[in-house]
């Protein structure tokens, strides 16, 4: 019997791209988060700071309640649709 080894280079890889990812847009984020708290939050009075950290566990929820959307959409469709849909977004067309 042969026994054949398992690569998990690619997986691998790919998680570290997607934590890369989320890593940045977390970051981009809470740079924006800046200005818009001044803006937004500058007549909040003592609830500024609950406020506040409401926007960043905000974002942070999005991640959990948006997954299973996205991975029902996919069961659903299928990846070819789905980056056919994305595609149509990125170009205004749909």
């Amino acid at each position: 019997m042969e026994n054949k080894k398992t690569n998990y280079l690619g997986p691998f890889l790919s998680m570290v791209f997607l934590f890369l990812v989320v890593g940045f847009l977390t970051t981009a984020n809470s740079q924006f988060q800046g200005p818009l708290k001044e803006a937004f939050l500058s007549n909040a009075g003592t609830l500024k700071n609950t406020f506040a950290t409401l926007i960043t566990f905000s974002w942070f929820l999005a991640y959990p309640v948006c997954g299973p959307v996205g991975s029902s959409w996919v069961n659903k469709y299928g990846y070819g649709w789905i980056a056919c849909l994305s595609h149509h977004k990125r170009q205004g067309k749909g």
